[in-house]
């Protein structure tokens, strides 16, 4: 009973659909990577239009004062919004690499540099005044082309610190699942052997340091040369946390195939102990027949033995 309960728990972890060749061709099992257990944040890239709005040459030609007043206060507006979403997204993660606090701060400084901006927009009675501050707005502020991609690269670090301790945690539960099979007499050799492989792959994962290189980043304020730099080092970055990324879903996998290996563990357990019983009882039929047999030819002997008796008395 307390393996056919294993094996039912088991069988409700983890559903059936790659084939997984690291255990022996016996205990092979055709499943589904489950999904990761903590969603991965939207890669954020200075590549988006609004991105590249911010990064392309404004126009020389003069419009009305008007003009860059009310588009450069939507501009304003717009950005406000994006930074509060900025912000509120670093305050709700559980974890930190190490660099939440600063980002939270950049994202603090560019709204209040922005503010300052806007009722500086608002006050002028100067055209030209107004088109170099309308032109700040992006160049001076790149929220969408840096401060967005920069706020998203440690976002997805943290996520990734969250996501290692959640692979941690279930592969802590399966080995409570294994110690539990094995005390039940079940030969748990290859689960045991995927879920240590699967301990030593999360034991390389390492988002940190995908930030090193990015927070010092500053708005390249139209220089060509600095925008690509900047945009290098975002990208390189993202790379760095798709490694990552990918080594968590190594580790999903192997934990998948824990799950399996240990099914098929039990559920070959529970067959030796279906062909153990048929052959016990087997032998328990066959003693018994013997036992019939030999209590059979007893009495036939005692019958027999009997009758000679009664001869040699009659003669």
């Amino acid at each position: 009973m307390k393996r056919r309960l294993v094996r039912n728990t088991i069988a409700s972890a983890a559903t059936m659909s790659i084939m997984l060749t690291f255990a022996p061709t016996s205990h092979a099992q055709t499943v589904t990577v489950t999904p990761l257990p903590v969603a991965e944040p939207v890669v954020v890239t200075p590549t988006s239009p609004e991105a590249i709005a911010e990064t392309v040459t404004i126009s020389k030609t003069l419009q009305s004062l008007g003009w860059y007043q009310t588009n450069g206060a939507a501009a304003i507006a717009k950005r406000q919004v994006t930074l509060t979403a900025l912000t509120a997204k670093i305050s709700a993660n559980t974890k930190d690499c190490g660099a939440n606090a600063t980002m939270l701060a950049e994202i603090s400084r560019t709204s209040t540099s922005l503010n300052t901006l806007g009722l500086a927009l608002a006050a002028t009675t100067d055209g030209q005044t107004a088109r170099t501050l309308y032109r700040n707005i992006f160049g001076e502020h790149r929220v969408y082309a840096l401060v967005a991609p920069k706020t998203g690269i440690v976002e997805r670090c943290d996520t990734q610190l969250l996501r290692s301790d959640t692979l941690a945690a279930e592969a802590a539960r399966l080995q409570t699942m294994i110690d539990k099979a094995k005390a039940d007499g079940v030969d748990t050799t290859v689960a045991q052997l995927a879920k240590d492989s699967a301990l030593a792959t999360l034991a390389g994962v390492n988002p940190i340091p995908s930030q090193a290189t990015v927070l010092g980043l500053v708005p390249d304020r139209g220089d060509k040369a600095l925008l690509a730099a900047n945009n290098a080092a975002l990208k390189a970055a993202n790379q760095q946390l798709d490694a990552s990324l990918a080594q968590q879903r190594t580790v999903n996998a192997q934990l998948d195939a824990v799950r399996a290996a240990l099914r098929q563990d039990v559920k070959i357990d529970i067959a030796q102990d279906k062909v153990n019983a048929k052959l016990a009882a087997e032998a328990k039929r066959t003693a018994a027949a013997a036992e019939r047999a030999a209590k059979k030819a007893a009495a036939t002997a005692a019958r027999e033995a009997a009758r000679v008796g009664t001869v040699k008395v009659a003669a």
